[in-house]
């Protein structure tokens, strides 16, 4: 379907569009036992935003540039990470990192929320690309009030988001799908071999490094940055849900990738955990060509007369050891969790023939997940390909 543009206004003229703003961190009196919705960009997580992380108290929204905006604004983000968008649920103050989008009265006749949101979120890459050229990488309120609107009549707006909200649904429904195959495998993994924690099957407990005969992370140099030549892949590649994003990636020579790979060899079945910023994201190398790895990862080769990795993926992943890994982060920036602590890791040791068993489960499980994510992929397709024909 593509529209008849009515005419096409700026933001600035058809919305109210204002920043937040985040009250001294120092001062207790502007946190402690606040009632007051506070969102950052973290908080933003689909359409509609029901709740927050922070609360502030009355006192820190007046003595801040922050300012509640009421349920049905549209948040956008202009700071760090450009171009995230929800609606908000609950009336809410946002950090000055996020704009706050209220359309005049006088306009709400001619667009609806909903569109509106709809066509900030096609946007997003357009925005990031003009952010990207601006200092901290940012969008001041000046260049989100000047972004041109088009609007078609109201039948075609609803027609618009009936058809994107229906995808959505759908979407919805199978995210809610890998959340239950995933369940299915952490009850599985309790079914077997009891909690972690207390083990209650009194099963053999011995440190990582007995298990696994090398534990090392990935370069602490500097490399070179090559347009074509062997990955290069850093913490940031891996991702939560156990898999390794190979698009954003850097390449290096091969005399650098060389030199890593010589103490630090990364192949397929052995373990990659991430060790500083975001801790305790686990990845297993698939059959892939030989790549490097940064200091920001670790990789386990494990002693395979005594683990099967897709078990130990499945134990480091647990809520306990993973809440292990966070109280041993070393206090920086970043954070980074050292080699002495990754090593130091209590592993739970069933035998061989239940792992290999459970891990017999988790395949099976993964079949499903990848139909399921296939399908979530070519939904996500097609909701891109139908708002570029929306709107351009």
């Amino acid at each position: 379907m593509k529209k008849q543009i009515l005419s096409y206004l700026s933001l600035g003229q058809i919305c109210d569009v204002q920043s937040g703003g985040t009250p001294s961190r120092h001062i207790n009196a502007y946190w402690e036992n606040g009632n007051i919705p506070w969102v950052k960009i973290s908080d933003i997580k689909g359409k509609h935003l029901f709740g927050t992380d922070e609360f502030i108290t009355r006192q820190g929204l007046e003595n801040s540039s922050a300012k509640i905006f009421p349920k049905g604004t549209i948040l956008y983000t202009i700071f760090a990470t450009l171009g995230e968008t929800t609606i908000l649920n609950i009336d809410a103050a946002t950090n000055q990192a996020i704009a706050g989008i209220n359309i005049h009265d006088q306009y709400k006749e001619i667009i609806l929320t909903d569109y509106l949101y709809y066509y900030l979120l096609s946007i997003k890459d357009i925005m990031c690309k003009i952010g990207r050229g601006v200092a901290q990488n940012n969008l001041n309120l000046k260049i989100l009030r000047n972004v041109q609107v088009p609007v078609p009549s109201i039948e075609e707006q609803k027609k618009i988001i009936d058809t994107l909200s229906l995808i959505e649904k759908i979407m919805l429904v199978k995210d809610k799908q890998l959340s239950r195959l995933s369940n299915l495998v952490k009850s599985r993994f309790l079914e077997m071999f009891g909690d972690i924690q207390h083990n209650p099957c009194k099963w053999d407990i011995e440190p990582l490094s007995a298990v696994c005969h090398k534990i090392t992370d990935g370069e602490h140099g500097s490399v070179q940055r090559v347009s074509e030549g062997y990955v290069y892949l850093n913490a940031k590649n891996i991702r939560q849900d156990g898999n390794i994003d190979w698009e954003n990636i850097t390449h290096i020579s091969f005399k650098d990738h060389a030199k890593i790979f010589k103490r630090c060899n990364p192949e397929p079945d052995d373990i990659l955990l991430t060790t500083t910023g975001t801790v305790g994201n686990i990845a297993i190398v698939p059959k892939v060509g030989p790549f490097s790895i940064d200091r920001g990862i670790t990789l386990l080769k494990i002693n395979n007369d005594r683990l099967n990795n897709i078990y130990l993926a499945n134990l480091l992943n647990s809520e306990y050891l993973q809440q292990c890994m966070k109280n041993n982060i070393h206090a920086s920036a970043i954070g980074h969790l050292f080699l002495k602590q990754v090593k130091s890791l209590s592993v739970m040791l069933p035998p061989l023939h239940l792992q290999n068993q459970f891990a017999d489960y988790v395949v099976h499980i993964d079949k499903s997940k990848m139909a399921v994510q296939k399908s979530l992929d070519e939904l996500e397709t097609l909701k891109k390909s139908l708002m570029q024909t929306y709107f351009g």
